[in-house]
């Protein structure tokens, strides 16, 4: 019966259609809800509501701290369709004195058939975009290849730098700021339960 109702999934309470909460039926050709959404359909909808993954340090992180963050899904919406999934973190530049190992990376450890793509913004949901659509790529925004913040001609990165005033030097900068990341599946591709995985560092090579 389900699997001719547009709904599809499995009947519930009262004769409908459909997937309980959490579950899709995706496939389209046999009634089931073989798809666990995840993140849930109501979490990281939008720039504004991203999933928090934490704060990542560039250095030996305090106590409870880390360098890294994770998060895995499917970016499914109730209906099995694609959607957005956001994420935010916070990388912080810890203080230097002589070299500045800020370098935050975002990528992806697992994107099956390279299905997924993801964009990101720097500073705020309105932010510069430094990539998108980024597949089997990675993205970077690290100090050791910044051009030179003190804008001084011809220098660039913040390795060495100094906390003084050595015109032969740059500046240890705090480069410290917020990050919003999208993921999508590419238009067009099937849809399929199978999960991205993706991973954000600071301050590792």
């Amino acid at each position: 019966m389900c699997a001719m109702d547009p709904a599809h999934g499995i009947c519930q309470a009262g004769g409908h259609c459909g997937c309980p909460a959490g579950s899709a039926d995706v496939d389209l050709t046999m009634a089931g809800c073989e798809c666990t959404l995840h993140p849930l359909v109501t979490e990281g909808t939008d720039c504004g509501s991203a999933i928090d993954l934490g704060t990542v340090f560039d250095e030996a992180a305090p106590a409870g701290g880390t360098q890294t963050a994770s998060a895995m899904g499917n970016a499914l919406d109730a209906m099995g369709a694609n959607r957005e999934v956001w994420y935010h973190f916070h990388a912080t530049d810890v203080g230097d004195a002589t070299c500045d190992h800020f370098n935050v990376h975002v990528a992806f450890a697992t994107n099956p058939g390279n299905a997924y793509e993801f964009l990101v913004l720097q500073g705020a949901c309105g932010g510069s975009a430094m990539c998108s659509d980024c597949t089997g790529a990675t993205c970077e925004n690290f100090a050791d290849f910044r051009f030179a913040t003190d804008a001084q001609s011809g220098m660039t990165g913040q390795c060495p730098c100094t906390t003084g005033a050595d015109p032969a030097v740059n500046t240890c900068s705090d480069d410290s700021g917020d990050y919003f990341v999208r993921v999508r599946r590419h238009a067009g591709l099937p849809i399929t339960c199978a999960q991205y995985s993706l991973t954000v560092t600071n301050g590792m090579p």
